[in-house]
């Protein structure tokens, strides 16, 4: 890893603590937050969507992930394409991507939940994808026992 690093013309770093192996091969160096420092949703394994919500402040210059890329693509000249006001807007355009162009082949859809307004989103509970946009198809999924087709129990 070190070498292919140190061959890298330019190495961007975002991470939580600041002297590690790779940020001391970086060029440049973005304070990111820690997990209980975040603010947003997160998705699991098992499809759940999950509101986030920091309980310890923002340390030092460290900035959330979406603000760190905002300012980078500003500085690249896209700062319109990349002008989001927090975690609900970045939401809202994801999920709303999540359907576009989606008539049912992929199953990962939250569609309807891109009309969620500020205080819906800051209460929202979670919740499993799909979230379809009415008129859509219905989208079929298996469970992950069905998936793996156990037949026997796991040992203890």
């Amino acid at each position: 890893m070190r070498a292919a690093l140190t061959a890298c013309p330019f190495v961007v770093v975002s991470d939580c603590a600041a002297d590690t192996d790779t940020s001391s091969l970086a060029h440049v160096r973005l304070p990111a937050l820690g997990w209980g420092e975040k603010d947003g949703t997160v998705t699991n394994s098992e499809r759940m969507i999950n509101r986030q919500c920091a309980f310890l402040p923002a340390p030092g210059e460290a900035r959330a992930d979406w603000h760190a890329i905002a300012g980078v693509a500003a500085r690249m000249g896209h700062a319109t394409r990349f002008a989001w006001t927090g975690p609900a807007a970045i939401f809202h355009e994801h999920a709303a991507l999540s359907g576009f162009g989606n008539t049912g082949a992929r199953l990962f859809n939250i569609s309807a939940l891109a009309s969620l307004d500020e205080a819906a989103y800051h209460a929202l509970r979670p919740t499993s994808w799909p979230h379809l946009q009415t008129g859509l198809p219905p989208v079929r999924h298996q469970d992950a026992c069905s998936a793996l087709a156990i037949s026997k129990p796991l040992p203890a």
